[in-house]
């Protein structure tokens, strides 16, 4: 327990800043950077055309690599973390869990168990990681890092016997061997805040 911090529903927390933008931001959604074009402008590339930017900040972790800067090459470690999520429980389990009614343990290790308490009482059980190089899911790891979720499930929650998993997901990270982020200037009109280690925001 660290006083003065919170826990916050990632996903509800993107959606929140997205849709709260303010009216001289555009978002774009799937729109995936073919190529990119450095100068006075910074021109982005993609399948249905281009956008012309005054300045760029890479915020996009691992895959800032490949946007050809020859300070970031090797220096960011792609994994994939993996995550489970119950069903919600009956009221009867619930009774037999006990507890408050929301919560979570986040570890300080990485490579450690997140497990969380959701506010529609789902058990949220978070660990297992794999190396992707190319930035992209392995769906057999998927498939592999289910079970290992149940396990871990019944070793913590022996009262919650006919409890499994819903849903499962995998979401990219990014490492560094000295568990530090790059922050500044890469070119002219170019910044990047690149590398989050697991750390929370």
């Amino acid at each position: 327990f660290t006083p003065g911090t919170m826990l916050v529903q990632p996903s509800a927390l993107v959606k929140g800043l997205a849709d709260s933008l303010p009216s001289n931001v555009t978002l774009y959604e799937n729109t995936a950077i073919t190529e990119v074009e450095y100068g006075d402008k910074v021109v982005l590339k993609h399948d249905l055309g281009q956008i012309t930017a005054d300045k760029l900040i890479l915020a996009n972790n691992a895959f800032g690599q490949r946007f050809g800067f020859s300070q970031l090459k090797r220096t960011m470690l792609p994994v994939f973390l993996y995550a489970s999520m119950t069903r919600p429980l009956t009221p009867s389990e619930q009774a037999e869990l006990g507890g408050k009614d929301f919560w979570g343990v986040i570890p300080s290790d990485p490579f450690g168990s997140t497990v969380r308490r959701t506010h529609d009482n789902r058990i949220l059980m978070r660990n297992s990681f794999s190396f992707n190089p190319n930035g992209k899911p392995k769906p057999h790891c998927l498939e592999r890092f289910i079970s290992k979720h149940q396990r871990s499930f019944d070793n913590r929650f022996p009262m919650l016997p006919d409890v499994n998993f819903e849903y499962t997901w995998s979401g990219s990270l990014a490492l560094s061997q000295n568990h530090k982020g790059f922050f500044g200037q890469l070119a002219p009109n170019v910044y990047g805040a690149l590398c989050c280690n697991g750390l929370g925001i």
